[in-house]
């Protein structure tokens, strides 16, 4: 018997208690998490384990994950670079440079949610951030780790 995993009861979990920005600014991976955390005062770190790999056009494209995890509480922040080498990690998403994906109870407390929304707008290397349905992402899984 072939055991198959079932990738939909996978991305549902993943994606259970979860809010996703896309954000546009022209900064470098790099630079843009240090601008955010020196702005927000918060704590973003590359996760090499969590970094995606995807093939794509006969090569391997890498996509660094960022996280942010906020102390004594299940809210994590992962931000996703969306572009490497002329591929996307969410084709249907090419004008979005940089993913962020909030888990955990903040993600339902409405007025905590628009504070750190107006929070990341006024960072000054941001020149876009809004609300992403995930009805409109058509490759969730891409970013599962």
């Amino acid at each position: 018997m072939k055991l198959v995993l079932n990738s939909e009861d996978l991305t549902s979990d993943f994606y259970e208690d979860a809010r996703v920005l896309g954000i546009v600014s022209k900064y470098k991976n790099y630079k843009f998490i240090w601008s955010i955390n020196q702005h927000l005062d918060l704590n973003f770190k590359m996760i090499p384990d969590y970094e995606i790999e995807l093939p794509k056009k006969n090569k391997d494209c890498y996509f660094s994950v960022f996280q942010h995890s906020v102390k004594n509480t299940s809210i994590d922040y992962f931000i996703y670079q969306n572009y490497f080498e002329g591929e996307f990690l969410l084709p249907e998403l090419k004008n979005i440079d940089f993913i962020c994906l909030v888990k955990g109870d903040f993600s339902a407390d409405q007025t905590q949610w628009r504070g750190f929304l107006d929070n990341l707008k006024s960072v000054s290397c941001i020149q876009m951030a809004s609300e992403i349905s995930l009805d409109q992402i058509k490759s969730k899984e891409n970013l599962i780790f």
